[in-house]
């Protein structure tokens, strides 16, 4: 099994220290003017909720982990788990996005697969971004190099676009 860490880059990283901060400022300023009635159980309340979204974004976020094994690729961020055969893989190429996604950089690799009968996607940002492609060439021999990106060569066809290009 090969284990990835993430790059981490510094806005998406101030992009969730600010959603933390305006999260609590929003929460506390509905708490104080409601702690005037004491008698009242929603300043402690709202007050639990100023304090538990923060911990459950970072939850959600950090560590981010990407476990490679030989057939099958799990993405970890904080508590979130996706497991993606890689027999289910049908492209992996070079991105650069501010989506929500289980990566802390801007430079990620997007990953379409197939999963029941609908074709997803999701972003991760492996330090290494070229090893990552080259460990997903070398664990399922299906897969190869076209251009800097990682496509199927064989087995499953899915429906992109270069898919009937490469069937025909």
């Amino acid at each position: 099994m090969k284990h990835f860490r993430s790059k981490i880059d510094f806005i998406p990283v101030l992009l969730l220290v600010l959603a933390v901060f305006l999260l609590d400022t929003a929460a506390m300023g509905f708490a104080i003017p409601a702690m005037a009635n004491v008698a009242n159980l929603a300043p402690f309340a709202l007050f639990l909720i100023a304090t538990f979204v923060p911990v459950l974004l970072v939850l959600a976020l950090y560590p981010v982990r990407y476990h490679m094994s030989g057939r099958e690729l799990v993405v970890r961020s904080g508590l979130l788990r996706w497991t993606i055969p890689l027999a289910d893989l049908h492209r992996a190429c070079l991105a650069r996005d501010l989506r929500p996604a289980p990566a802390l950089s801007m430079d990620r690799i997007r990953l379409d697969y197939q999963s029941g009968a609908r074709v997803r996607s999701l972003y991760v940002s492996p330090v290494d971004p070229l090893a990552f492609l080259a460990a997903l060439v070398e664990r399922d021999k299906g897969l190869g190099d076209d251009g800097g990106d990682v496509v199927r060569h064989s087995g499953p066809v899915l429906w992109f676009d270069n898919a009937a290009a490469r069937a025909s």
